[in-house]
């Protein structure tokens, strides 16, 4: 609530002026739109501010200057711009700044904890990254020689900004990288949209290993997360028979028309289909191919056959008196 007050001009500037009020005090006021002159009387008004809220006015004065101080610094400290994940069986997740730097790192188990200490990573390009984690997994018996290895790897934006990280190149990289150390290894990298990210995330698990259990799940093998979490990728693998979606697809969650319900989507040659439908499709394409190098083979082994009879028959016409001869 408004109230009025009066006070005698002593000082007139181009906006304002300055009046002594009847206790003896100086107040500022906006200069009248009629003007006034020195010894004056004016009557203004003025909000009345109790002595009770001044304390509250200054203790919100004080948390304003200080949460902008604890502000402040987020502005200078580099935000995450993708990630990216990698199963062996140490299971982890990088996050990686605009200028492909690793930022923070994120461990699924105690095998990514020993494996290596964050520190020693952070800071670090991508792909410089890459090659320590594989030579620590390499040196801790994580990639053996003469086994079947495999390494699971995701990139994944951060929110919807473009992604500065290329899925191909890092699936270059590590095989590369595993090649150059004299060892094979089967390396899958995927593309996982940020929805997809978090969904793991919620469960416990990297992206990688998450889209892993979907295509098990989606063969009707019955895994449960803790299975997962627990077990390596080529473990799983080998107990849960399934051909895994080939290297460098990429993976979306979508609402589907029958459903609110949100289905992760492959990228099938420009189609977004289910993952069971791809693994179907994939299959079936697989007989096909099976069904055309048997036809393959059976039409080779005709012409061959048909080839010696062919040169047996030459042989007789060549020589049709050779038994009276010999007679």
């Amino acid at each position: 609530m408004w109230f009025e007050k009066r006070g005698i001009v002593a000082k007139i500037s181009a906006k304002h002026c300055i009046v002594i009020t009847p206790d003896g005090s100086y107040e500022k006021i906006p200069l009248p739109a009629q003007g006034t002159q020195v010894g004056a009387e004016l009557a203004y008004r003025r909000f009345p501010l109790s002595y009770n809220m001044k304390p509250l006015l200054m203790a919100a004065s004080l948390l304003i200057v200080f949460m902008s101080f604890a502000l402040l610094p987020k502005a200078y400290l580099p935000q995450a711009a993708a990630y990216v994940s990698l199963d062996i069986n140490p299971s982890l997740e990088m996050a990686v700044d605009k200028n492909l730097n690793v930022i923070n790192v994120q461990y699924f188990n105690d095998d990514a904890s020993n494996l290596i200490p964050p520190e020693e990573i952070e800071g670090l390009n991508i792909y410089d990254a890459l090659r320590e984690l594989i030579a620590k997994a390499i040196e801790q018996n994580y990639i053996k020689l003469g086994e079947d290895n495999l390494i699971i790897s995701t990139v994944s934006p951060s929110g919807t900004d473009p992604m500065p990280i290329n899925q191909e190149v890092v699936s270059q990289f590590l095989e590369n990288t595993i090649t150059a150390s004299g060892y094979t290894s089967q390396v899958t990298v995927y593309s996982a949209s940020d929805e997809i990210r978090a969904t793991a995330k919620g469960e416990g698990l990297s992206p990688g290993k998450y889209l892993v259990y979907q295509q098990l799940i989606k063969t009707d093998n019955q895994v449960s997360i803790d299975e997962v979490k627990k077990n390596n990728v080529r473990q799983l693998i080998y107990e849960y028979p399934v051909d895994l979606i080939p290297d460098q697809k990429k993976f979306t969650l979508q609402k589907t028309k029958s459903s609110d319900e949100a289905e992760i989507k492959v990228d099938d040659n420009g189609n977004n289909v289910s993952i069971k439908d791809y693994l179907k499709n994939q299959n079936t394409r697989s007989e096909n191919v099976e069904k055309q190098d048997q036809q393959s083979n059976n039409k080779d082994d005709n012409r061959a056959k048909t080839k010696m009879k062919n040169d047996d028959q030459s042989k007789q016409n060549d020589n049709p008196d050779r038994g009276d001869t010999q007679k």
